[in-house]
């Protein structure tokens, strides 16, 4: 298994909720994460088309929970990656919100009944709903942003290149402020050529102090 250096910090607990800068402007002025039923455009190009919508609740993401094997078999399947990489060339930086479990316990609807849901889909002849094996996990209503207890900006050309906020108020113009970083280094990639889809390969790497990824 490619154990990357963001996937050793995302296992340290906690469950993640996976958006924009633009789009947590909007979730940091109302207060809380709502279900996205259609109300404003989606962040992935699958999400009318998930379990999510249709159970009407919160995508959120457990790497701390499930087993070894099960990690390499959704690593296997590249959707863990996929999580972080926006699905248009315009944003640099996915925001990674980390919520702490306690303040939503007993209100999730567990992976494992997406899992069931996709099985009887496709007994009956049905396509089954987008979701992430075994980490995907579905919170039926508002997430109070008091319940994020930090943040994982991660830049979307490269999953071994982030940094971790250890403070759920940070100010939005910090996180502005590393975003225009990930579109400096974007831009330097484009002009030199070297720009690619390197997101999607399996790599490895280690966190420095600041809590950036690097390259073994």
């Amino acid at each position: 298994m490619y154990y990357t250096a963001l996937l050793e910090v995302l296992r340290k607990g906690g469950l993640y909720h996976c958006t924009t800068l633009p789009s947590f402007r909007r979730i940091r002025n109302a207060g809380f994460l709502l279900p996205n039923v259609g109300q404003i455009a989606p962040s992935f190009t699958q999400s009318p088309n998930s379990y999510a919508n249709e159970f009407k609740a919160v995508a959120l993401f457990d790497f701390s929970s499930p087993r070894e094997d099960e990690l390499v078999k959704a690593n296997k399947d590249g959707n863990w990656q996929r999580i972080f990489v926006r699905q248009n060339d315009r944003e640099p930086m996915t925001v990674a919100l980390r919520i702490d479990v306690r303040s939503i316990a007993g209100k999730l609807i567990p992976n494992s009944i997406g899992r069931e849901r996709s099985r009887r889909d496709r007994a009956e002849g049905r396509p089954g709903k987008t979701f992430v094996r075994f980490l995907e996990v579905w919170h039926p209503g508002r997430v109070p942003v008091s319940a994020v207890t930090g943040y994982v900006l991660v830049y979307t050309n490269d999953l071994n290149v982030f940094e971790v906020v250890d403070d759920g108020r940070v100010k939005v113009s910090y996180l502005a402020q590393v975003r225009r970083r990930y579109q400096r280094m974007r831009r330097e990639e484009m002009d030199s050529g070297r720009w690619a889809a390197n997101v999607m390969k399996p790599l490895r790497g280690k966190s420095g102090p600041s809590g950036h990824g690097g390259p073994e």
